[in-house]
Formats: C-alpha cells, structure tokens, sequence
C-alpha cells in the first residue's frame, strides 16, 4: 500500500467495538448474488432485503430463495416509499423461509392480522418454528405444483354481539357479512364470503360452507373478517381473527373477534362468531412432507 491508501485506511471510522463484535454471533453482510452466498458465506452471516428487492427473488428465483433462508438469516423490511407507514404482505416472504419480516406495528389492517395469526402460535411467544418443508427440501419453491393434501370444511354458523363500525356505541344496526380468507403458497391462496344479513349485528346467522384445499398446510394462515354492508358508501370493517391453518381444532368453535387494532376489551369483549370445523385428508394420505417431495414413505 502507498501511503496515500495507508492513512486513508487509518481514517476509516470503526463502525464496532471490537469487544461487542467479539459476542455477536450474527453480522450483517450485503447480499449480492444466491451463488455468491452459497460459496462464501456462513451461517452468521445476515442480509436486509428490500420490499421490492424481495417481490423479484419470490417472482425469479424462489427455489434459490428458500434455499439460501436454510443456511442464512434473512430479514425483509417495508419499502421507503412507505411514508405513510403502511404495510406489505408478510406472507409471500413467510412461505420463502424468511425468518424476519419487519411490518410497520404502529398502522393497524389486514397485513397485521394476518401477521397476529401466525405469531399467535406457540404461545404467542412471537416465535414460530419452520416447517419441515423449508428446512430440508431442496429444489422447492412455494410457486410448485403440490397435491391437495387436507381440506378444510369451515362453516360460518352465527355471530353474535357484533360492535358497530370502529365500536362506537351509537349508529345504525349494521347488515353484517363475513368474508374468509386463506393466504400460504399461491395454490392455497382461497377467498368466500357469506350473504348479508339486513338489520342485525345482535345474532346474526349465515349457515354457510366453504371448503378450503390446502397442498401446505403448515404455510397457511386463515383470516376471517366481518364487514357492515353499505348501499351507498364502501363497507365498514366491524371484526376480524386470523389464525393458523394448522391451530384449527375440529367441531363447534367460538371464534373471538378483535378490533382493527387486534384488541378484544371494549366494545369486542363478547363479539364472537359460531363456526363448524371438518378437517379431511386424501384417503391413502401418509405423511405430508413425503406426499409433496414424491418420496412414497409407508406410514
């Protein structure tokens, strides 16, 4: 080195104590290419990836994509553009094995439920061990051909004590509906929704069926939303739960609504819904994880 590069590099600033990257296990590192990674880096070694950067390895390369998330820690935060604090679909990065996603916690919707139903889970430990899927299979993308392996009979029986819009306490009676929403891979991805109900938030009932076939269970989350309906304006959001495919018991089931906020006092503390559960599965289905990877294990 010349001595113009010697006191250019005596000038760079030491962006860590030695002593704290001493007990750090992690580090994070920019990511450049699947390759690149696959030869030189470790397991300690972490990258930040963009939303948008993000939606192009899930579109291109997914199968790379869940690959890299096996050996490395990956973490996917909101696009800057995002002034407004609002939030992106955390389950597409879910399905890819992506440990961390980062959502805006501070703006209430729809990404939160969906993030609340999974984390709900374990206790609600804000942990969520992956699947077998995306530990061990190489060469699967969450966007490739799966058989059906369950089927989900989910009826909406009946609801009853629904708040109004927001949970106010005055207003109109509000002509509810509910809306059912499958969100995992793309195959599994699922919507329904119930005819309304005119004048009654009190005890509705809809006595409607969905059936929901699922090819990866372990991957998808169940969001089921209430809505007022409107004639003349767009529908009022009045409740919502979300849990994962996965947590569902089978039978009679009381299912506790939440505010937009995720919270249940209030207004919400007896807003619920009657649900029926039925699970099935392929007949001659063995284990899940061998039925998708084609390994033809016995039972």
């Amino acid at each position: 080195l010349d001595a113009k590069e010697k006191s250019k590099k005596k000038q760079e600033k030491v962006k860590i104590a030695p002593e704290l990257e001493a007990i750090i296990f992690l580090r994070g590192k920019k990511f450049k290419s699947f390759a690149e990674s696959a030869s030189g880096d470790t397991c300690a070694d972490m990258s930040s990836f963009g939303e948008s950067k993000t939606e192009k390895l899930i579109a291109k390369q997914p199968a790379e994509w869940v690959l890299y998330n096996q050996k490395q820690m990956s973490r996917i935060y909101p696009a800057g553009t995002r002034v407004d604090s609002s939030n992106y679909d955390p389950v597409p990065s879910w399905v890819a094995g992506n440990q961390i996603v980062a959502l805006n916690y501070q703006t209430p919707g729809e990404q939160m439920h969906f993030n609340a139903g999974m984390f709900r889970d374990n206790g609600n430990c804000g942990y969520v061990a992956k699947p077998a899927l995306l530990l061990g299979a190489e060469g699967y993308a969450p966007s490739a051909d799966a058989p059906v392996v369950q089927t989900i009979h989910l009826t909406i029986l009946s609801a009853a004590q629904l708040p109004k819009p927001e949970g106010e306490l005055k207003g109109e009676v509000i002509d509810p509906y509910v809306v059912v929403e499958v969100r995992g891979v793309p195959a599994d991805n699922f919507t329904g929704r119930t005819a309304k109900v005119d004048d009654n938030g009190f005890n509705p009932t809809f006595g409607e069926m969905f059936s929901i076939p699922l090819t990866q269970p372990e991957l998808a989350v169940i969001y089921i939303c209430v809505w007022d309906h409107d004639l003349t304006n767009p529908d009022d959001f009045i409740a919502q739960s979300s849990v994962r495919a996965t947590n569902l018991r089978q039978g009679l089931r009381r299912v506790e609504l939440r505010s937009n906020a995720g919270t249940s006092h209030g207004q919400f503390e007896f807003a619920s819904l009657c649900v029926k559960v039925a699970s099935l599965k392929p007949k001659g289905a063995r284990n899940l994880a061998a039925l998708r990877l084609g390994l033809g294990l016995g039972a």
